[in-house]
Parts: C-alpha cells; structure tokens; sequence
C-alpha cells in the first residue's frame, strides 16, 4: 500500500465504485483519504462539476455510500478518471474508522521494515 502526501495521506486503495447519477458502469477506486478519492470509469463520463453525487464504495470487505463533489476530470483513451472531494455523508464515520485502519496498517508495515533494517544492520 502506498501513500501519497497531500494535505491528508491518500491511500491507493483498489475498490469498486458503483455512482449510477453518473455511469451505468460501475468505476474502480484509485486512492482514498479522508476527504476524498479519485476514481476511474471505463468509459468517458461528463460530470457537472456543481453537482453533488452518491458514490457506493466497496474496498477491502466495506462499504461505505459517500455525498460528493467532482473536483477535477481527466479524459483518456480508457475512460475518465475523477477526483472526488466527499462531504459530510451517513458513512463518514465508517470512512473514518477505515482510514484510521489503513494508517495502523502503514505504521505496523513501517515498524516491520525498520525492525528488519536494524535486525540487518546489527549483524
């Protein structure tokens, strides 16, 4: 799992994203954080950028349906990718205890690295 820094941590996250205000198809989550994600649909999707949307996230054995914002698009031979901006929704305390899970798994991932380097280093 790698992060990406930003003002929250965004996690790359593979996920289905079912957001049918939008596509019939369903999209496939990139990256989350707390206050967004970005998703990719299979086929070109023109979101009204004031619009809010229903997005239904699957990932790693949650689902979490979050309100958002289309904060940027990004048009490309395989589709559209999406960056979403959620708002305050039912499921932001789901999302936020999924978060906070991700952030435990990086740091026991991280104290295993460092422990093996200076497991490494000593002999």
């Amino acid at each position: 799992m790698r992060k990406e820094h930003r003002m929250e941590e965004r996690y790359n996250e593979i996920g289905k994203v079912d957001a049918l205000d939008l596509c019939v198809l369903p999209g496939v989550l990139d990256d989350i954080s707390i206050t967004g994600c970005k998703v990719r649909f299979p086929v070109p999707v023109l979101p009204n950028m004031e619009n809010e949307y229903k997005l239904k996230i699957l990932v790693a054995n949650n689902s979490l349906e979050m309100l958002c914002n289309p904060q940027w698009t990004r048009n490309g031979e395989s589709g559209t990718e999406i960056g979403f901006k959620f708002l305050r929704s039912k499921d932001s305390p789901l999302l936020s205890n999924f978060i906070h899970s991700l952030q435990y798994e990086d740091k026991i991932a991280s104290f295993k690295y460092s422990s093996s380097v200076a497991h490494f280093i000593h002999f």
